[in-house]
């Protein structure tokens, strides 16, 4: 199977997931259902931005999209104002240091900034 044949797989499944309808997304693209068809079909390849702006309708990453990989490591948490998030890979060795993402989290203007780490995690 063709590169090309193998991202339009992915990218049927990916939108059939999301129950939506080639012609709805064709149309939220800027084009047409029968000009996206194409794209699942392997017979066009989608440029970048229209890669990045198909996985942004659809929720997906785009390694699932050009790799065919899920996103393990994605992890979804409710964070208040002041909550510290800590991650562990699953590859991380036990006597490593867990990343701390170094932002902070604004829930009432919806926005994610970058901070300086002050303090080290406890284990």
């Amino acid at each position: 199977m063709t590169k090309n044949k193998q991202l339009g797989k992915r990218l049927r499944k990916a939108r059939e997931a999301h129950g939506m309808p080639a012609d709805e997304l064709g149309r939220r693209l800027g084009s047409s259902g029968q000009a996206y068809r194409r794209y699942e079909r392997g017979e066009v390849m989608p440029k970048i931005d229209q890669l990045l702006d198909i996985c942004d309708i659809l929720g997906v990453t785009l390694d699932s999209i050009v790799y065919g990989e899920t996103d393990k490591a994605a992890i979804e948490v409710t964070v208040r104002p002041g909550d510290c998030v800590v991650i562990r890979g699953e590859h991380d060795a036990a006597d490593d240091e867990p990343y701390r993402s170094p932002v902070k989290i604004s829930a009432s203007e919806r926005k994610v900034e970058p901070v300086d780490i002050v303090d080290s995690v406890k284990k």
